[in-house]
């Protein structure tokens, strides 16, 4: 079957890789023009090779898919359209939501990989639009977690001055994130200990961990040398923060809000490198070819 793909590239260079390749293949690729040099001028020199004209950004300040600038469908004033015989695959990064209007927007059976608002529902099976959520699915989920393991070693080697084999590491959350953090760091590491609130995690922390807590009570956090983060909400306040020990360094991996109270750390003067969104930032080569993978086992592409 013979695809358009339009790829919001948004500076993530995941997605510029996906774009790349999906060019290689012989697909028409039309991306968003969303790189600016310092006049405000277009800038297209990171995303060179992609085989096709850009279409004007259509994402308010929000995050909020904004299409009435094509109207889902035309890309710049030089005349380029998107070919009406092949299917239109709409391609968008995390941080962007679909809301009821852009989904109007959308080309009426079409594929969209994107997080959907809940008001677009009806607008996307009116239209026969097919929605999926990278993002949420567990085999996708689960090799971005290893990703982001990967890149959390580095960053912790790069960010103490202890070799791993001395180093107690404390991870907060046991979720994909979690266990994939665990399984790497407990081969190189002294000692790797779980904090998390949910049963089910805890029953399962002995079987990759060494230590296990259900509360932040029963914590000792002043014998650990990397504390990492992996829940989304702010659990890590100014009264935990100032319990651990000097030379202790704090490493965000959970998306916003974030688990870390960031004033207090800041306060603390303790080292704190906010990470989230880690496969993007460290291997964005790798986190691509994640995406073109599972993309192209849902659309049916084969050779990939």
């Amino acid at each position: 079957m013979d695809y358009n793909f339009v790829i919001d590239i948004r500076g993530d260079k995941r997605y510029e890789y996906l774009a790349k390749r999906l060019s290689g293949l012989g697909y028409d690729v039309f991306y968003y023009e969303n790189f600016t040099d310092k006049s405000g001028n277009a800038d297209l020199s990171a995303v060179n090779g992609i085989n096709s004209n850009p279409i004007e950004n259509f994402t308010d300040k929000g995050g909020i898919a904004d299409l009435s600038a094509v109207n889902g469908i035309r890309a710049n004033p030089s005349g380029n359209f998107i070919n009406a015989d092949s299917d239109t695959v709409y391609i968008f990064p995390p941080s962007v939501r679909i809301s009821r209007d852009a989904a109007e927007k959308l080309r009426d059976g079409a594929t969209l990989f994107a997080f959907a608002e809940k008001a677009a529902a009806d607008t996307l099976f009116k239209k026969r639009i097919r929605q999926i959520d990278l993002f949420s699915e567990e085999n996708f989920a689960y090799k971005n977690a290893m990703i982001t393991a990967d890149g959390a070693l580095m960053l912790a080697a790069e960010n103490t001055d202890i070799v791993f084999s001395d180093m107690n590491i404390l991870i907060v959350g046991f979720g994909r994130v979690g266990k994939s953090l665990a399984r790497i760091f407990k081969i190189l590491s002294k000692r790797v200990d779980v904090l998390t609130f949910d049963r089910g995690e805890y029953a399962a922390a002995p079987l990759f961990s060494d230590g296990r807590y259900g509360s932040f009570d029963d914590a000792e956090f002043g014998v650990y040398d990397v504390v990492i983060n992996t829940v989304p909400a702010r659990l890590i306040n100014k009264h935990i923060v100032a319990r651990f020990k000097e030379g202790v360094f704090l490493l965000e991996l959970a998306s916003e809000p974030g688990g870390f109270d960031g004033d207090a750390v800041k306060k603390s003067g303790i080292k704190f490198l906010n990470a989230s969104g880690l496969p993007a930032k460290v291997a964005p080569v790798s986190a691509g070819k994640i995406l073109l993978e599972e993309i192209a086992a849902h659309l049916g592409i084969a050779g990939i």
